[in-house]
């Protein structure tokens, strides 16, 4: 029987009923029911969000065996947005199940309850860390052509001129000594004992590539990030540049500079040597803007890996006529939770929203931190968190796609 050839109930994109039918409790404790006309307006806007859902539905039921069948026939490669889709149609699944269990009552329920959790469960463990299947190991690198900064900060060989250890053959075996023999006095080598030499006459030594430090100044977006008309590092960069190194040395002792470049989105990358120190550079900021005459409210960071961290059902506000909590406070009742105690931020947090349009009680915030081995943010995401003394919830960052074109 081939693939996706079993028959499927087909789902009429239009019904004669699409009315909602609401039941009312009847405890006296309950508060009185809304003016008819309110009611007959939710009930008109609801009809026209479920008509809506419905045909969509109708058109993903339609389609999907299709993209499964073009998929099995030539390994069908989708685009990213339409992958982001699919996940978040798993995510929506299960709320729709959990919310609505007389879908399990259905013909098919069961089965599509049980296709849609391995399903979302195979999504989630293909992409965290820690999953059972390995992926396939990537391609090998290209040669990386050298560079002066690259051979000017390569370390500087390790000489060995120790012998390579090999056994003696002017020695005698050691062997099972007589009965009558007293032990030895010194224990029996062991093969595993004898090492070759790692450094051999035909293996030239390899160089070790260090990273060197990069700081990045925030210009691209600053409404005013210079401190004068035209800086010299941009009117004359090949003219100032030794002097702006020697500045830079004398202010931050042990850093050398490399180099100045923007970056694609317009903002200035600081190459600095490998050895120089993040923390020395850091703790010179104020002098690094006056070097490179920027204003003083202009953002230098330190250019490491991060990730993003999604944060939700988070308080918006103290009481309901009150404004939404600003930057400031969001920020400190985050860092109240102690799994932030020490971590750098590269973004502080912010609502996922605009401020203006947060209506609702909760609301969702994002930030960043410096993540270099990537672990970090797996181990805030398996952390219980509180905000304004309610618990929220950590999940992972998904940028919403955009709407399809």
């Amino acid at each position: 029987m081939p693939p996706h050839s079993r028959k499927r109930t087909r789902i009429n994109s239009k019904q004669s009923d699409n009315s909602v039918t609401t039941v009312h409790s009847s405890d006296s404790n309950d508060k009185p029911n809304s003016p008819p006309n309110e009611q007959n307006n939710m009930a008109k806007e609801t009809n026209t969000l479920l008509e809506d859902w419905l045909n969509a539905s109708h058109t993903f039921v339609k389609h999907t065996p299709e993209i499964c069948r073009l998929h099995l026939l030539n390994n069908l490669i989708l685009p990213e947005n339409t992958l982001q889709y699919m996940a978040l149609f798993l995510e929506n699944s299960l709320e729709l199940l959990t919310l609505f269990p007389q879908i399990r009552q259905t013909v098919e329920g069961p089965s599509v309850e049980k296709g849609i959790k391995d399903a979302y469960k195979s999504l989630i463990q293909s992409t965290e860390a820690g999953t059972q299947t390995l992926p396939p190991p990537p391609p090998p690198e290209p040669p990386v052509q050298p560079t002066y900064a690259s051979i000017a900060c390569m370390a500087e060989p390790a000489t060995n001129t120790a012998p390579a250890t090999t056994p003696n053959p002017s020695k005698p075996k050691w062997g099972t000594p007589p009965r009558d023999s007293p032990p030895p006095t010194t224990s029996q080598p062991r093969a595993r004992d004898f090492k070759p030499s790692a450094q051999t006459a035909t293996t030239p030594p390899k160089h070790t590539l260090a990273k060197w430090v990069q700081l990045v100044a925030l210009i691209a977006k600053h409404p005013n990030p210079f401190s004068s008309t035209m800086p010299r590092w941009k009117s004359a960069p090949i003219k100032s540049f030794p002097d702006i190194a020697k500045e830079v040395k004398a202010q931050a002792p042990g850093c050398a500079l490399l180099g100045l470049r923007p970056s694609r989105t317009g903002n200035l990358i600081m190459s600095f040597t490998p050895h120089s120190s993040p923390t020395t550079l850091l703790s010179k900021l104020d002098n690094l803007r006056k070097i490179f005459e920027l204003s003083p409210d202009t953002p230098i960071l330190h250019d490491t890996p991060w990730s993003t961290i999604h944060i939700a059902n988070i308080p918006t506000r103290t009481n309901e006529e009150d404004t939404v909590f600003d930057q400031t406070t969001i920020t400190k009742a985050v860092l109240t939770n102690p799994i932030f105690a020490g971590l750098a931020l590269t973004s502080p947090p912010k609502w996922l929203r605009h401020s203006s349009k947060i209506t609702g009680p909760r609301s969702s915030v994002v930030l960043s931190i410096e993540d270099p081995s990537g672990t970090l943010a797996q181990t805030i995401l398996n952390t219980p968190l509180f905000m304004f003394g309610s618990p929220v919830r950590v999940k992972p960052w998904l940028p919403v796609p955009p709407p399809p074109a």
